[in-house]
């Protein structure tokens, strides 16, 4: 037993003998990693067809619709609605705008250096 706690004593005490390594540091900036994003596909739309239906129309509509072979169903919005509808495409363009400018604003940070500010880039929103 004696000889075990001399043993432990005596490993423990060794292994905090050792002269701590001195540290080296540098206070020169690294590079920037390269950015790299993905090109994107310009956006194509589909060709959508708007059919107003009127009371004064839609017989006139509904048979065309069915002498095409088309099923015929109505997907309808009031003014409000179609309102609505444009002002939320109005929100996403203006949401894409400002994707595409932070993106610009990362590409030219990390090709032009620390003059880029994303106030230079976006859109007045104001």
């Amino acid at each position: 037993m004696n000889v075990l706690i001399l043993l432990t004593l005596t490993i423990s005490l060794s292994a905090c003998s050792r002269t701590p390594r001195e540290l080296e540091y540098s206070s020169q900036p690294i590079d920037r990693p390269e950015l790299i994003l993905p090109e994107s596909e310009a956006l194509t739309l589909s060709k959508i067809d708007w059919v107003i239906i009127t009371p004064d129309n839609a017989a006139e509509e509904f048979a065309k619709i069915k002498a095409s072979g088309k099923p015929v169903v109505v997907y309808a919005l009031t003014n409000v609605g179609y309102e609505a509808l444009a002002l939320d495409m109005a929100k996403i363009l203006k949401k894409l705008s400002e994707q595409k400018a932070i993106i610009v604003a990362y590409e030219d940070y990390y090709s032009n250096g620390d003059e880029t500010s994303i106030d230079n880039i976006l859109p007045d929103s104001q």
